[in-house]
């Protein structure tokens, strides 16, 4: 009976970042199922996105442009489309029949977004006619092209506490948009084994991100900008924390730790090191 010890690092370095960190993302990728339009029909009707920020993530700044096209039967002065944020009003747009289409570029103060999940609504009060009406009428409507609407966010990333409890939820969160990002730095595996113990890791953060998307990638160093896995045998994986200045001791078990001055000069901001043991039995016959 043989055993063989796999060593799991965790090195999650986020270089600094002298500017904040931009993604843009177009809106119809955060609605259920993916609707590349919205239409507000009647004479009110409301449509709510919900858009998510990460545990990780100091929103600077937010700006949203969208394009939509209304009827050119509406009264202007009685027909109104609302943006609202967590049910805040951040926007009023008259709509005129005179140009029924438009876009609007407007920013989202940071305050209105909270960690979590937070609601973008875009909500219509719309007639025809100053007289009596039909609430339904085929010329109460409003379009809202999702798919040539921005949610542009500028965002600095928080400090990693130094807690274990932190990594399901503020390092692995899935909130994270638009992908998340894990890179493996692997050494002393032949192919067969790195492509097995790097799936069983894989899956258990894609398992944490909820299933979705990750983007992974492999080398022989810290990645910057990214959460780092080091996956090895025990004497590769110490052998790199030592070298980059991270006391070890080996009959201490898991290791917590921040930033080694070698790992600071790689530009890292905050890192969380944890080293985990897995033993895997091999018989022989």
């Amino acid at each position: 009976m043989k055993q063989l010890f796999l060593c799991i690092a965790t090195i999650f370095c986020l270089a600094h970042l002298a500017h904040a960190a931009v993604v843009e993302v177009p809106l119809y990728k955060f609605t259920n199922t993916l609707v590349k339009s919205i239409d507000l029909k009647c004479i009110s009707a409301e449509y709510t996105i919900p858009v998510s920020v990460p545990e990780r993530w100091e929103i600077e700044k937010a700006v949203m442009r969208f394009q939509y096209v209304n009827s050119s039967s509406l009264l202007e002065n009685k027909s109104t489309l609302v943006v609202k944020v967590n049910e805040y009003p951040i926007a009023q747009i008259k709509l005129s029949p005179i140009v029924p289409e438009g876009e609007v570029k407007m920013t989202i103060p940071p305050v209105l977004l909270d960690t979590g999940y937070n609601n973008i609504s875009f909500a219509v009060t719309q007639h025809y006619t100053d007289e009596c009406e039909d609430p339904c009428a085929p010329g109460l409507w409003t379009t809202i092209n999702v798919d040539e609407s921005i949610l542009r966010v500028e965002y600095c990333l928080k400090p990693v506490p130094l807690q274990l409890s932190v990594i399901p939820e503020f390092l692995f969160d899935p909130k994270i948009f638009p992908h998340g990002r894990v890179n493996f730095i692997a050494e002393g595996l032949t192919s067969e084994e790195l492509i097995n113990y790097a799936g069983i890791v894989a899956s258990g953060i894609a398992l944490r991100y909820d299933y979705r998307q990750v983007f992974f990638s492999v080398s022989k160093d810290i990645k910057p900008n990214v959460d780092n896995i080091l996956l090895g045998k025990k004497d590769f994986i110490y052998d790199f924390l030592r070298k980059k200045g991270v006391e070890i001791n080996e009959g201490a078990g898991a290791l917590l730790n921040g930033c080694s001055p070698q790992v600071k000069k790689q530009k890292c901001r905050k890192s969380l090191i944890f080293i985990g043991f897995y033993a895997e039995q091999q018989a022989f016959f």
